[in-house]
């Protein structure tokens, strides 16, 4: 009776694919978040003016908006590339 095992591999499809459903539920629960809290999303290009005053230039609308908290999310893209795959060390 012999055991045996194959090398270790990482399938980066199935990763990417995990990686990117945990960020989409992450996302969908601050968003539900937020909703529940009043707060107003906006996608779009922002500029302060001030501490309180942004303009938005977005598919949704463009123009002033006064609020004592605004926050910017920049958001985040995927990186899941051979090299960032390389072994400790290496």
């Amino acid at each position: 009776m012999s055991i045996s095992a194959s090398s270790p591999a990482i399938d980066q499809a199935k990763t990417r694919d995990w990686i990117a459903a945990v960020v989409e539920g992450l996302s969908k629960g601050v968003a539900g978040l937020f909703k529940k809290a009043g707060v107003r999303c906006m996608r779009g290009e922002a500029r302060f003016r001030d501490g309180k005053t942004v303009f938005v230039k977005s598919a949704e609308c463009e123009g002033r908006i006064r609020a004592e908290a605004i926050d910017v999310a920049t958001g985040s893209v995927i990186s899941l590339e051979p090299s960032d795959m390389a072994a400790p060390g290496a």
